[in-house]
């Protein structure tokens, strides 16, 4: 495929998008991050995961310097150890949140400074079942989040508070919430699946986030490539020079991006290198 553009960066989604359906990522894609990197392209992951739930083979990946968490609410630069990029939500916006969902069975994880949290007292699989946490969701809970007692203290005396994922017992409540939450400003949501609602700050989202990472480096957002699966990649897909959805993706991000690719299955990276890199 001719492609007169040349990518200086590569942001890609995890879940549903770089990591297959068995939830790792294939040598294959392993292979073209690596061939990526020496042609001199950022390839940076960019998900709505914490930073401990991101796989330690992308972390540990020599390729990878950028990875982009809680939706674009940080950004960590593996060479230096360190965050450069972060928007928090603010302590009353924290109370206003949990007081909104308060009337309601909803169950909460947490992603604070690079960690995820949960409420001890409500982690019973009757009440897990009630918010509809299926095996998907259930397994990276109890794979990557730690149960705190008083889990309302805790949030509310946390300033790292990056994101907070709600799971809701019925889905009319999870947009009555969605809305007020929009309405006031200070927050964005995703809302990728019934009862399932993710809140971040407004200075986040994953395409503000990929912004800033590229001013840093002094690269245009033009020579971006964005590749997602899930609502919560829209703005990323928007704001990138190319904006790609996998096979598998929403159809509603489909209509937003410039083309549609192969599937999670298909290494995405692999196709990214083939098709617009090389």
């Amino acid at each position: 495929m001719e492609n007169k553009r040349k990518y200086k960066i590569v942001a890609s989604d995890l879940d549903g998008t770089l990591l297959n359906k068995e939830q790792s990522v294939s040598e294959e894609n392993f292979c073209a991050i690596s061939e990526i990197k020496r042609l001199g392209v950022e390839f940076v992951p960019t998900t709505g995961r914490s930073m401990n739930e991101v796989d330690p083979s992308l972390i540990n990946c020599p390729d990878i310097r950028y990875i982009i968490t809680s939706n674009g609410a940080v950004a960590f630069d593996k060479n230096i150890g360190k965050t450069i990029l972060t928007h928090y939500i603010s302590k009353d916006i924290v109370r206003f949140v949990l007081e909104t969902v308060r009337p309601y069975n909803v169950f909460i994880v947490a992603k604070e400074g690079g960690k995820s949290y949960f409420d001890k007292n409500k982690y019973n699989t009757e009440f897990l079942n009630t918010c509809g946490i299926d095996a998907y969701f259930g397994h990276i809970i109890s794979k990557y989040a730690e149960a705190v007692d008083d889990f309302e203290s805790f949030l509310l005396s946390s300033c790292e508070i990056e994101m907070i994922v709600m799971f809701f017992e019925f889905d009319e409540v999870t947009c009555y919430c969605k809305q007020i939450f929009e309405d006031g400003g200070r927050l964005c949501t995703a809302h990728a699946n019934i009862g399932y609602l993710e809140v971040y700050s407004s200075d986040a989202g994953k395409g503000k986030a990929l912004i800033a990472l590229a001013d840093m480096l002094g690269i245009d957002i033009a020579d971006v490539i964005a590749v997602g699966d899930s609502k919560n990649d829209s703005s990323m897909i928007e704001e990138a020079g190319l904006g790609l959805a996998v096979a598998n993706a929403c159809d509603a991000l489909k209509e937003l991006a410039d083309q549609t690719i192969c599937d999670n299955s298909e290494h995405i990276a692999k196709y990214v290198l083939e098709n617009f890199i090389l």
